[in-house]
């Protein structure tokens, strides 16, 4: 394969990426689907962190639950909360379009939709380190532990942000296949 094959081929795999994300945003059901995620897993992200900290205390009035998401919210630090707040808007689009594909699928007739089986290998992988890599690395200690994997964060150069950004990648890479399954809805066999 040659250069220009290979340039090409990232070439026209962006563009279909960006026409699917667009047409699964400009989409009201999508749109509100993203919104309404990418909300609801920053405010999940701030009760994990706030549970590290304060424990059951969290719940013991509305009052203290508001104003504990609240300044959980305002002290993150500027990478943890782009971090957490990348994660969140990709992981919400990512579920918006495999819903899309899904739809777009049981519209054209499938009897039971489903996506390859790469795109949903990419996109559960994404989801999962989401769900080990949140704002801070000390709270998906709890998420590596359960696979033994305590003291990884300690060892890596960055304190474990690296996850967040292999997250980031991960995601990425299962919202290009998702595009894929969204253009190209029926197989060409």
């Amino acid at each position: 394969m040659t250069q220009k094959t290979s340039i090409s081929k990232i070439k026209q795999t962006y563009k279909t990426t960006k026409l699917a994300v667009k047409r699964v945003w400009f989409d009201r059901k999508s749109k509100l689907i993203i919104l309404a995620l990418t909300a609801s897993f920053i405010v999940l992200n701030a009760i994990i962190l706030e549970l590290f900290q304060v424990g059951k205390l969290l719940f013991s009035s509305p009052r203290t639950f508001i104003d504990g998401i609240y300044f959980t919210l305002r002290s993150l630090h500027f990478f943890p909360g782009v971090m957490m707040i990348l994660l969140s808007l990709l992981s919400a689009i990512l579920i918006a379009m495999v819903l899309y594909a899904l739809r777009i699928k049981k519209q054209l007739g499938a009897s039971q939709p489903t996506l390859s089986g790469s795109a949903k290998a990419s996109a559960g992988t994404g989801i999962i380190l989401t769900l080990i890599a949140p704002a801070c690395p000390s709270c998906g200690i709890g998420v590596l532990s359960a696979i033994g994997l305590t003291t990884l964060g300690s060892f890596l150069p960055f304190g474990g942000q690296e996850f967040s950004i292999l997250g980031i990648i991960v995601l990425l890479v299962a919202i290009t296949y998702t595009a894929k399954q969204i253009e190209e809805p029926v197989c060409k066999i």
